[in-house]
């Protein structure tokens, strides 16, 4: 009986080799460069520019020309009586592979924050405000709760034709945002565009100092406050502490336009307490 199940056994596996004579590996590949071509930069002082990677598992296990690497993908594979192909990725023309950079100097949570209301390629208050606008109207959850801080960044008023800054004025003047607390943080993060709401956050805006110690609070005429709060002064407006879910959002947002750039690792250029906290708890979650 048992010399009747190997002969089965190995009567299947002849016939699975008839068949599929070859299958195909699972989470590998070879990327290479464009024919011709080596465009494969890397770290190694001795072979800085290579043709081809062999890629398994999001790891790059073996580089050199392609016949190299096929030699160490066979003689890595230990699937007889089976011979796997590995699948060869070319490079478009013009291409190349780096390894990945490091950000020397960035706000993670702070750019995730404004990731998710990017406001860079308005091109005056109005269209600024259009996208605010946009951004209520496709979240469900900020549409039908008025209480929800809505924030984003990335206003750069110096582009703008008119060159001055916004004021709460012009947030309240669109119906879907009237009412709403609107905090909108500059492209160079040196100002905060508010809208009337969002002002409550800071206290009595006619109480707010006049003086403050490298930071201005721009005013109108009558000497009340326009909505757009200068360096220092952005200290006064005072948020609710972001849920853990609220971070999250941040930290992936920043991520997944960091990779989409090639950069893998990021130096924090101004953590608070909130931010360590939080990385602190992701390490340790990663660690568990």
């Amino acid at each position: 009986m048992p010399n009747s199940f190997a002969w089965s056994a190995l009567v299947a596996a002849l016939a699975l080799l008839l068949v599929y004579p070859t299958l195909p590996a699972k989470d590998a590949y070879i990327l290479c460069s464009p024919p011709g071509n080596r465009s494969i930069h890397t770290v190694d002082a001795y072979n800085t520019i290579l043709e081809c990677i062999f890629v398994q598992n999001s790891r790059i296990i073996a580089t050199g020309s392609l016949d190299e690497v096929q030699r160490e993908w066979h003689s890595s594979s230990k699937t007889f009586p089976f011979r796997v192909n590995v699948a060869v990725k070319h490079l478009p023309p013009h291409s190349v592979v780096i390894p990945g950079l490091s950000d020397s100097h960035a706000h993670i949570l702070e750019y995730g924050k404004n990731a998710q209301l990017p406001l860079e390629e308005a091109g005056s208050a109005n269209e600024t405000v259009a996208l605010v606008r946009q951004y209520i109207l496709s979240r469900k959850d900020l549409y039908n709760d008025r209480s929800k801080i809505i924030l984003g960044g990335g206003w750069d008023h110096a582009s703008w034709p008119s060159g001055g800054f916004p004021t709460a004025a012009d947030l309240d003047a669109d119906p879907v945002i009237r009412g709403r607390s609107v905090v909108l943080q500059s492209k160079d993060c040196h100002a905060l565009w508010l809208s009337t709401a969002a002002l409550d956050h800071c206290g009595d805006p006619a109480a707010l100092p006049h003086f403050i110690e490298g930071g201005v609070i721009l005013r109108d005429q009558a000497g009340y406050p326009t909505g757009v709060l200068l360096d220092n002064a952005q200290g006064y407006i005072k948020l609710p502490e972001p849920t853990e879910v609220e971070l999250q959002e941040r930290f992936y947002a920043a991520v997944k336009d960091a990779l989409s750039y090639g950069l893998t690792s990021i130096h924090d250029a101004g953590l608070d307490p909130i931010s360590l906290d939080f990385f602190e708890r992701s390490v340790d979650c990663l660690s568990a």
